[in-house]
């Protein structure tokens, strides 16, 4: 939405340029996990709009309030998008859940293992069959399994 207030005023011979920094940090990355790479582009994503916000704001493009308001709207969101795993998190390395698995799911479970299902459909909802069975996964799943019929 920013980038079409820089095209805007492109097309009509003024080139913004979005603020940077003189000395920008670079860092190596590197994530056992696909969730960390999508994590830092997320980071990027935020640090770009508000570097366009703050660009359009220097020049008084935008107010000082409705600027702090566009970065303050996005940033909610993406400070969600974290708190909702951490409270996951803190939730399933509670000391009954550590050892859930599917197996807690199944006919066959033991008791403590339906009491774990229990708590985790509780908590968190039906797991979805389709992800329960492996049929929906996400894309960078490396798991190659070939389920039962159980």
């Amino acid at each position: 939405m920013r980038e079409a207030e820089f095209e805007a005023l492109r097309r009509k011979g003024l080139n913004l340029s979005v603020l940077r920094s003189r000395s920008p940090a670079t860092v190596e990355l590197g994530f056992r996990s696909p969730y960390g790479y999508a994590t830092a582009e997320a980071i990027v994503e935020f640090d770009y709009h508000v570097r366009m916000v703050k660009t359009l704001v220097l020049k008084d493009r935008l107010s000082d309030e409705d600027g702090r308001a566009a970065i303050r709207e996005i940033g909610r969101g993406l400070r969600a998008l974290f708190l909702e795993p951490i409270r996951w998190e803190r939730l399933l390395l509670r000391e009954e859940m550590l050892l859930l698995s599917r197996r807690d799911f199944l006919p066959s479970a033991d008791e403590v293992g339906r009491e774990r299902m229990h708590i985790a459909v509780t908590l968190f909802g039906e797991v979805p069959r389709a992800v329960f069975t492996g049929d929906e996964a996400p894309r960078h799943s490396q798991r190659r399994i070939t389920p039962t019929a159980a």
